[in-house]
């Protein structure tokens, strides 16, 4: 399962490394090191303009470009590990590794080896090191259990366009009568339009609730928002129905949250163990231009 993966990760780095560079430049200024690994301009913005429009305008800020690169660190920190306990010697790895490099261009191989053994490395990490037990769960609901006694789980859909035009053509097929997961499977740019805009779950924390979040919570069952603007793209939600957050509900949500406070503890032990160096400067004075 996780060789098949694999393979299709190497698929989509590969695509990515030949077709998605921004100009065609090779930049090779280092923007981190990592041991003995560099992360160029080069890798940053062939993966900054492989991304989605609407991941390509989030990222693009001072703030949230720092947390990419953070990312492709801690990748860095994963192969490297990947390399010193052996991963290199297991003949199923070496097997990906080679049609890796059969299907990238030279300049791109060394990063998306590192792509696939950072990729296999965390798909182990949560077997093992990251694995969180269902008393973990337990006790992180019960210290927190004011927070979850004030927050709902709403299940919703969402349609979301690239220009307010297209929304605008969303929402007239909808006062039509057209079906909202219809319209959604036809016209939305996300990955959940294959599933008629149907989302995962989202937890409405009872404090602080995000603009999106106070929508969904007035809206009754049912009911359709009015076009909203998100994230530079804009989108139209189908509130289905709300329900308390029990601990069984809110499950997914912990998990997730204890595997990344796991995670960014492995970076840290990572990062004192192979030196961690960034150009704070160039990577603030990169002029990413994602699509308007």
């Amino acid at each position: 399962m996780v060789a098949a993966t694999v393979l299709g990760i190497v698929l989509a780095v590969c695509v990515f490394a030949s077709d998605s560079a921004s100009d065609g430049r090779e930049d090779q200024a280092v923007l981190a090191t990592v041991g003995d690994r560099k992360i160029t301009v080069y890798n940053f913005e062939n993966h900054f303009y492989a991304m989605r429009p609407g991941s390509q305008r989030y990222y693009a800020t001072q703030k949230n470009r720092r947390l990419l690169l953070n990312y492709a660190v801690g990748d860095k920190l994963r192969a490297l590990l990947a390399e010193k306990l052996g991963y290199l010697r297991e003949p199923r790895i070496m097997a990906l590794l080679k049609d890796a490099d059969l299907h990238s261009a030279p300049q791109d191989r060394s990063w998306v080896r590192d792509m696939i053994l950072a990729r296999i490395y965390l798909s182990r990490m949560y077997a093992s090191e990251l694995v969180v037990t269902d008393a973990e769960v337990k006790r992180y609901y019960n210290f927190h259990k004011n927070k979850y006694d004030q927050s709902v789980m709403v299940e919703a859909s969402r349609i979301i366009l690239p220009t307010e035009s297209d929304a605008g053509n969303a929402e007239k097929r909808l006062e039509k009568g057209e079906p909202f997961d219809h319209v959604a499977a036809a016209m939305s740019r996300d990955r959940f339009a294959g599933a008629g805009g149907r989302l995962e779950p989202i937890l409405i924390l009872g404090r602080k609730p995000t603009q999106l979040e106070r929508v969904l919570l007035f809206m009754h069952d049912g009911q359709i928002s009015p076009v909203l603007n998100e994230d530079a793209e804009f989108a139209i939600y189908k509130k289905i129905r709300a329900r308390p957050a029990t601990q069984e509900a809110a499950k997914p949500f912990i998990e997730e949250e204890l595997h990344l406070f796991k995670l960014n503890n492995w970076i840290k032990r990572g990062s004192e163990e192979f030196k961690v160096e960034i150009d704070e400067k160039l990577l603030s004075s990169l002029e990413l231009r994602p699509p308007r």
